[in-house]
């Protein structure tokens, strides 16, 4: 399946937006008491935020 610039485009800024938003919903789960769920939903996040980010700086490098 190739994904065109603009679908690449979409999904990096989708995966940046999720992985922020998990990211700090993990910290304020650490924060109410719950560790290891909120541990759990941080990584996830930044995870999710780095490969975002990834996309990001594939589609910069691709031809138009």
């Amino acid at each position: 399946m190739a994904l065109s610039n603009k679908q690449i485009g979409v999904l990096s800024w989708v995966l940046v937006g999720s992985g922020l938003a998990l990211l700090c919903l993990g910290y304020f789960a650490r924060r109410s008491g719950v560790e290891l769920l909120g541990l759990g939903l941080a990584a996830a996040g930044a995870a999710d935020a780095v490969a975002g980010v990834a996309l990001l700086w594939w589609r910069s490098r691709r031809p138009d």
